[in-house]
């Protein structure tokens, strides 16, 4: 994803953006369809591990907290 020079606000956009698509990242980044093809796979992968973070739950509270 390094390889598409974005910005934060670019990459929550794309993160979130119901029409993710090679297309859709080479419009936003201005680079080639192979590296916008590989920058979605990436955030198509941070989504997946983005649930699969929110669907683990805590081991245990810390000390001081219920």
């Amino acid at each position: 994803m390094r390889e598409l020079w974005l910005g934060l606000t670019d990459i929550y956009n794309l993160f979130h953006a119901r029409d993710l698509s090679p297309q859709l990242v080479a419009k936003t980044s201005k680079k080639p369809a192979d590296v916008a093809r590989a920058g979605c796979e990436s955030l198509l992968e941070l989504r997946r591990q983005h649930v699969a973070l929110d669907k683990t739950p805590c081991a245990k509270p810390m000390a001081g907290q219920t």
